[in-house]
C-alpha cells in the first residue's frame, strides 16, 4: 500500500514538475503593443510659440515589442523621426508612448485610433492630432 501512494506521489510530483517547465515563462513576454498600433496617422501639429498649424502625418513602425520608430512629416518640411519611443497598453485602446532625451521629449496617448502627442524640442513646442488611416 505504501509502494502504491509513494509511485503516486511521485508521477505527481513528476507531472507537476513537467507542467512548470512547460509553461514557464520565455526569455521575451512583452505583449507586441507595437504591431497593435503601428500605422499611419493623419491630421493637424501646431507649433505653440509661432501658432503655425499645418498638415501632418505621423508613422509609426515596430522598432520591437513595446517601441516604436516615429517619423513626424510635415507638409513642405523634411521628415523627422524619433528612434526607440516607448509604448504602454493600459487596455485594448488606450495606449501611451514617451520618449526623452537630453535635447527634446515627446509624451503621447492613443485612444480608440486616435493619436494625440506633444513634444518639446529647445524652446518649441509641437502639438499632433490625428487618427489612424
Amino acid at each position: 500500500m505504501k509502494t502504491k501512494i509513494r509511485t503516486l506521489l511521485n508521477i505527481l510530483l513528476i507531472s507537476v514538475l513537467i507542467f512548470g517547465i512547460s509553461t514557464s515563462c520565455s526569455k521575451n513576454d512583452d505583449p507586441d503593443l507595437a504591431t497593435e498600433i503601428a500605422g499611419n496617422y493623419k491630421g493637424t501639429v501646431k507649433v505653440t510659440n509661432t501658432g503655425v498649424t499645418a498638415s501632418a502625418e505621423t508613422n509609426l513602425v515596430k522598432a520591437d515589442n513595446t517601441k516604436l520608430n516615429l517619423t513626424l512629416t510635415i507638409s513642405g518640411q523634411p521628415a523627422m523621426t524619433i528612434p526607440n519611443v516607448v509604448v504602454k497598453s493600459y487596455s485594448q485602446t488606450t495606449y501611451s508612448l514617451s520618449y526623452s532625451d537630453s535635447e527634446s521629449s515627446l509624451t503621447a496617448t492613443i485612444v480608440n485610433d486616435i493619436l494625440k502627442w506633444t513634444m518639446i524640442e529647445g524652446s518649441h513646442e509641437y502639438i499632433f492630432t490625428g487618427s489612424k488611416e
